[in-house]
């Protein structure tokens, strides 16, 4: 099987990227950047916006993990630039794709299109009211996936993935890292709300256990992370594997969102809605069911969260 990566450049991308090469298959591999050197396999820069550069990476190709798309920003970036590059820009590579003949895609989508729900555990069949735009833009990348393999004889496979951690991490967990690190963090919430996480290498390992399945049951949406946990797990396990103490006490989460709804009130250039909006989502339970990827391709998660965080901080602390 020759296979086609795209975003290989990013956190989540080299992952994949390296799970497909140690798998013995035959890996092309695109992204926006312009790389020095033989970084990585057949490596050839597109941008998947630009419909006409999509085609010549299809030649030869049996199937596509779709990686690339806009995360882990903060600031200054607006709504039509997630709508284009993680929405049209699917569409625009599940269509040229369908039109090679690929015969499988994999795309890369996120646990954000489900949006803010109670503390209960969901699976695939839950509503999906994304409440920010990057979960707007997955939804809607997921849905113009469908609509462009309407038709073809493409199988379809829509990873909806956990929080991504692991060494190189820019998202969550590492911003947590670092602010644990400085010294800077204090519990917001007493941190038993839920969060499912999936460390890096396990996303590599369940893209390739969807590539390398031969049954129809492949083709559709799944939910993949590790079991969910605490979110003191997860502060706890960075701040040991650093030799860190963390603050005994906390702010109560009602007390942190009366503040943030005030400051998105009295701020009138959007920084306090952002607060509020952070707030909101560190308090939130955020736990998934991924029973049906398990139980489809027989696939459990080998790196343990803890190991997981300790290897992330060995390789921030190398970094230094």
């Amino acid at each position: 099987m020759r296979v086609l990566v795209t975003g290989a450049n990013g956190f989540v991308g080299r992952a994949i990227v390296e799970a497909a090469v140690g798998g013995g298959l035959g890996v092309r591999t695109t992204g926006q950047r312009r790389l020095p050197g033989a970084q990585l396999p057949d490596y050839r820069p597109a941008d998947i916006r630009d419909e006409r550069a999509l085609g010549p990476l299809m030649a030869g190709i049996d199937a596509v993990v779709h990686a690339a798309g806009l995360a882990h920003v903060r600031h200054n970036v607006a709504n039509s630039d997630f709508e284009g590059i993680n929405a049209r820009g699917t569409a625009n590579v599940v269509q040229a794709a369908a039109a090679a003949g690929v015969q499988r895609f994999v795309l890369i989508s996120s646990i954000s299109v489900y949006g803010q729900h109670a503390a209960e555990l969901l699976d695939e069949t839950a509503t999906c009211w994304p409440d920010s735009a990057y979960g707007a833009s997955k939804l809607k990348a997921e849905l113009s996936a469908a609509e462009a393999a309407v038709g073809s004889s493409m199988q379809l496979s829509i990873l909806r993935l956990g929080t991504v951690f692991g060494e190189g991490d820019p998202g969550n967990v590492g911003r947590l890292l670092e602010t644990i690190r400085r010294r800077r963090f204090i519990w917001i919430g007493d941190g038993r709300n839920r969060k499912s996480l999936i460390y890096k290498d396990d996303v590599g390992r369940a893209c390739l256990a969807v590539l390398r399945s031969d049954s129809q049951a492949a083709a559709g949406t799944f939910n993949v992370s590790g079991d969910p946990c605490q979110l003191r797990e997860v502060v706890n396990g960075l701040a040991d594997a650093l030799g860190v103490h963390v603050p005994s006490w906390y702010v109560p989460g009602s007390w942190a969102l009366a503040a943030g709804r005030c400051a998105a009130t009295v701020d009138r250039e959007g920084r306090g809605a952002g607060l509020y909006q952070t707030i909101r989502r560190w308090l939130a339970d955020e736990a998934y069911s991924s029973q049906r990827f398990s139980r489809t391709f027989d696939f459990r998660t080998q790196v343990s969260l803890q190991e997981g965080l300790r290897r992330q901080v060995a390789s921030a602390r190398q970094g230094q």
